[in-house]
């Protein structure tokens, strides 16, 4: 008795009509299958959120501009630098992160572009903390506060920082791979 696997029935046998000559179609790009890193996609996903939520911060700074003719000329004069740095973040910060979140590597020329930004807004803070800090009695429960507050969110925003940067330099050799197997998979 002969195995049902062998060939012997005739819809076991090859196609009569296939072509032995083509050759297989070549391999889908590895870059358009691959999922991209957790830590990555995590940290975008976050620093989306951060600047949507920057969105109407930054709008209302412009509106609630007008009204600040009480405050002091010296800090007055770090608002258009906060203002800036506020702007540059919600337009580098969509951009990028969705661009990032769409697997498109223009969005890390613009994340590097969203660093420059967050580096910039944080030394406006650290000059208008100082600042206003300033404005307190030397040595006061109030100025320690003021410093110690400042520390705190400033520490905060440096890891936070530091953790996006991470993600970008490895998301950036994630698309560094995915093009050299794409340009392998075709030679």
């Amino acid at each position: 008795m002969s195995d049902w696997n062998d060939g012997s029935f005739p819809d076991q046998q090859a196609n009569p009509y296939a072509s032995g000559t083509l050759a297989p179609p070549p391999p889908r790009p590895q870059s358009v299958a691959r999922k991209m890193p957790v830590f990555p996609m995590v940290m975008f996903i976050l620093s989306l959120v951060f600047t949507v939520l920057r969105v109407p911060l930054v709008l209302f700074g412009f509106v609630a501009l007008t009204a600040l003719a009480d405050i002091p000329p010296s800090l007055m004069a770090t608002v258009p630098f906060e203002l800036g740095s506020g702007s540059a973040i919600v337009v580098f910060g969509l951009a990028a992160n969705i661009l990032l979140l769409m697997k498109k590597n223009i969005g890390v020329p613009l994340g590097w572009c969203l660093v420059a930004s967050v580096v910039f807004s944080l030394a406006v803070g650290l000059w208008q903390g100082g600042l206003q800090a300033g404005e307190f009695e030397a040595g006061s429960p109030e100025q320690i506060g003021a410093f110690i507050g400042l520390g705190f969110v400033t520490v905060l925003r440096i890891v936070i920082l530091a953790m996006y940067i991470t993600a970008l330099v490895w998301i950036g050799r994630w698309f560094n791979e995915a093009s050299a197997e794409s340009r392998d998979a075709f030679r």
